[in-house]
């Protein structure tokens, strides 16, 4: 994780579904917390907050 940057999309585990995509907006390596941008939260786009459970996530792709 200490190589995420800004703008590389991020997908989430779903239980029982196909994973939540999202950007990344920042990641702090000292609190393992990540802030990302993602919509079809409740038919919006919201800015989120989460320490990182490796577990939850599915990839981590930087667009070229």
């Amino acid at each position: 994780p200490s190589a995420w940057e800004p703008g590389d999309v991020i997908v989430f585990h779903r239980d029982g579904g196909s994973g939540h995509v999202a950007i990344i907006e920042s990641y702090d390596p000292a609190t393992n917390k990540v802030t990302y941008i993602g919509g079809n939260q409740s038919n919006n786009v919201t800015r989120s907050s989460r320490t990182v459970n490796v577990n939850r996530i599915q990839t981590v792709n930087r667009p070229k």
